[in-house]
């Protein structure tokens, strides 16, 4: 278990995040000297992160913790790592962010794997992309219309649209498997239904 919740940012770089509006990093006065004054640093709020600052802050967070980490730990947060870029194709970013800060605190308070992502957390926090937002890639599987041949074969992941409440807008063109996404000692369930119909989440949760 860590010691520290690492939020992601915390490890934003100076250049990738902002200064506050009312300081200026540099003055040039009317008799051609410049002056310079200390900007302040402004941390990025969790909810305006990018992906591409996710990206880069998450492997910094990794670089400090892969050192202590046993090997299923590190293939662990691999897994989620992919996970949430499958969400990142569905979801809002903003919405993916927010489970992600909220994840990072369960495995740090409670000590839950970095790939077992909280069914509350999902249903909490992820808000779906517009159909025309979602990227093509994800959206359509197929060459064209005349040939209806995939582009590429299906990833092996499940898709976490057809896990969520909100379901696969994809249908039978998504690039993801279709079945249960939920983890039993660490290995994904794979049947047929969706993570929030197994069995485990017919009671109410605790």
């Amino acid at each position: 278990m860590i010691k520290k919740h690492l939020q992601i940012p915390d490890f934003i770089t100076r250049t990738q995040g902002s200064i506050t509006d009312n300081e200026e990093v540099l003055v040039s006065t009317a008799s051609g000297k410049l002056t310079f004054k200390s900007a302040v640093y402004k941390k990025v709020e969790i909810h305006n992160v990018t992906v591409g600052q996710w990206i880069s802050a998450n492997s910094r967070i990794f670089d400090l913790l892969s050192p202590t980490m046993s090997y299923s730990q590190i293939v662990a947060y691999s897994e989620y790592t992919k996970q949430i870029g499958d969400l990142l194709d569905l979801y809002s970013t903003a919405s993916v962010m927010l489970l992600d800060d909220e994840h990072r605190r369960l495995v740090n308070f409670s000590g839950r794997p970095w790939d077992d992502i909280s069914l509350h957390l999902e249903r909490l926090h992820l808000k779906a992309k517009l159909p025309n937002s979602i990227p093509s890639n994800v959206a359509n599987s197929v060459t064209s219309v005349s040939t209806g041949k995939k582009a590429a074969k299906k990833s092996n992941n499940p898709c976490y649209g057809f896990n969520s409440k909100a379901g696969c807008q994809n249908g039978e063109n998504c690039a993801f498997k279709h079945v249960c996404s939920y983890r039993v000692s660490g290995v994904l369930c794979r049947e047929k239904h969706a993570k929030f119909e197994h069995l485990q989440f017919q009671t109410p949760a605790l």
